[in-house]
């Protein structure tokens, strides 16, 4: 927007920083800091930990067609009763400020959301040029 309608953005921008709430504020300077990082400073380090998770939790997450699961296939994960269901680790992606982390996709959808309703904000209040 800032490119596309610079005058406007100019305008509007001002006034729509001194709505946001300080959560707000404190997801939009993260995740500006994040994309320098990743842009101009080598790469933003995210923490990277294990997390153990149960087979047949990993397996509801691939692209296996839920019949190809069932036990007849050999998809499915079991236990006896009594026995734990078996255990694998995976790879969890974390980004840390001083509030504590936050697993990466869960912050990305977080600021996603957050311009959605910074565009239809500004799209609301100025009437776009184009439609996109």
């Amino acid at each position: 927007m800032k490119n596309e309608e610079p005058e406007t953005w100019k305008a509007w921008e001002p006034t729509w920083k001194n709505t946001l709430s300080a959560k707000d504020k404190k997801l939009l300077n993260l995740t500006n800091e994040l994309r320098l990082d990743e842009a101009k400073r080598g790469g933003a380090n995210a923490l990277v930990e294990w997390e153990e998770v149960a087979l047949h939790g990993l397996l509801a997450l691939t692209d296996v067609e839920p019949w190809r699961q069932h036990p007849a296939y050999g998809g499915h994960v079991f236990a006896p009763p009594g026995v734990p269901p078996p255990k694998a680790f995976r790879q969890a992606y974390y980004f840390e400020d001083e509030d504590g982390k936050e697993e990466v996709t869960a912050l990305c959808k977080r600021y996603r959301d957050f311009l959605d309703k910074m565009l239809n904000d500004f799209c609301a209040e100025n009437s776009p040029a184009s439609p996109q």
